[in-house]
């Protein structure tokens, strides 16, 4: 009889913490959220530089950069999610009082800062022990 009472016991505790933890996974996906580009970044900009054109794009869940020696582009999604992220998306924004927007890649570091300035953006890099770097990014109109 005391067997039986210790193996109903231990399949209680088991189904418990079971029910448990499957409760947590619902959670975390019922917390996800898309993270949006600002409106006024939205577009596609290009900036010359000694070798052609540097290319970003800013539409609503989509961050795209392409350097002018650089085959291929790199997308961030705000609208993708991994298994790592906890309910991150892999696309962050974070807005600072000064105007500029750091725009990057969830759980990473050293990513540039972007601020609208009437018909261009500025690309802000910020010196790590060196000189900071500003670039200025214009609408393709801009270099016809």
């Amino acid at each position: 009889m005391k067997q039986l009472v210790k193996g109903l016991l231990a399949m209680v505790i088991a189904l418990t913490c079971l029910g448990v933890s499957s409760n947590n996974h619902s959670a975390n996906a019922a917390t996800r959220h898309y993270t949006t580009i600002p409106v006024k970044l939205r577009g596609t900009w290009y900036r010359r530089d000694g070798y052609g054109f540097d290319k970003v794009v800013f539409s609503k869940y989509r961050f795209y950069f392409k350097g002018a020696e650089e085959t291929h582009g790199t997308s961030i999604y705000g609208n993708h999610f991994h298994k790592y992220g906890m309910g991150h998306s892999d696309l962050f924004v974070t807005y600072y009082k000064n105007g500029y927007y750091d725009i990057g890649q969830y759980a990473s570091d050293e990513w540039p800062f972007w601020k609208r300035n009437g018909a261009h953006i500025t690309q802000f890099m910020p010196g790590l022990g060196g000189p900071s770097h500003f670039y200025a990014y214009f609408k393709a109109s801009h270099f016809n």
